[in-house]
């Protein structure tokens, strides 16, 4: 683990470090050969860890500086939802999510609600449809979800659905804050409140996102568990397959080898395949039974 820790650490420099070049304007327009070869060369240079410091000072020097101003936060945090942008600035502020997963930019209240005759249905005020149509595809309306789950929420209004997947006020408490949903609203009416408070939550943690100290950074990074490595080869599946490989596996005649996987829930979790708060539901024998995902893996009932 302590051989690990600094691998980590410069992997999460680097991340941090790449997100920042995409989301500043003309990073990697101009003088594109010059800025390469300097980077090369201060990395060359360096002994140790991933050299951000160096790699910035050069940039700087260039008139390449990673600082984000306020006018530049505003811009971000104004993201349309098909900007090239968007998924860069979501995996910045879901930091918790393993990309390698599959997840989709789901827009909080779905665009579909934005017409005039559904805005109409729900008691919005004629005067507030063009702002409706506007905020509806902007940053502080989307988040990253697992593709299933996705899916299923389709067209649902968002309070409707995660008390339909947490059962407890617990657990969905704990959902809403990991996606910065905090008060979330139960019916459109109210959705531009909501989306003024959630977007200056977002512009908050992009703000101190994009200006986190490198220090800051590799601590955190040191912190968090290890992710799951990824698979070398088909005989050791990804985590969100190794169920149903297990599954399959068991279902094979008894003339042939059967293959088993140790995935846990707790695997599942740390590689964002499984939310925290995640209900599972199963029936057995006519009784419906419901448990909900913790943090650690564990399953609690009510």
């Amino acid at each position: 683990t302590s051989a690990a820790s600094p691998v980590r650490a410069d992997r999460a420099i680097l991340r941090h470090w790449t997100i920042r070049t995409i989301l500043k304007p003309g990073v990697w327009g101009s003088a594109l050969d010059q800025i390469l070869r300097a980077l090369h060369q201060a990395i060359k240079d360096s002994t140790g860890g991933f050299p951000i410091e160096a790699i910035e000072s050069e940039m700087a020097k260039r008139g390449k500086s990673l600082a984000f101003d306020a006018d530049l936060l505003d811009e971000l945090v104004d993201t349309p939802y098909k900007h090239k942008r968007t998924f860069a600035l979501l995996t910045l502020l879901y930091d918790w999510v393993d990309t390698r997963n599959e997840f989709h930019v789901d827009h909080v209240f779905p665009r579909s609600l934005a017409t005039r005759a559904k805005l109409r249905d729900h008691g919005v005020d004629e005067n507030d449809f063009e702002g409706f149509g506007d905020k509806i595809e902007r940053l502080a309306n989307l988040q990253l979800l697992p593709g299933p789950e996705n899916i299923q929420k389709r067209a649902q209004l968002p309070a409707d659905w995660v008390r339909a997947q947490h059962s407890s006020e617990e657990a969905r408490n704990a959902w809403l804050a990991g996606h910065y949903l905090y008060g979330l609203p139960a019916d459109l009416v109210d959705f531009l409140p909501f989306y003024d408070g959630r977007r200056a939550i977002v512009r908050g943690r992009l703000a101190k996102l994009l200006g986190a100290r490198p220090d800051d950074i590799r601590e955190a990074a040191t912190e968090m568990p290890a992710p799951p490595p990824l698979p070398a080869s088909e005989a050791t599946p990804p985590v969100e397959g190794a169920l149903a490989h297990k599954s399959k596996a068991a279902r094979v005649s008894t003339g042939q080898a059967k293959q088993f996987y140790a995935t846990g829930l707790k695997d599942l979790v740390t590689a964002g395949a499984l939310s925290p708060g995640a209900v599972l539901r199963q029936s057995y024998r006519g009784t419906e039974y419901e448990v909900v995902v913790r943090a650690d893996g564990r399953l609690e009932s009510d």
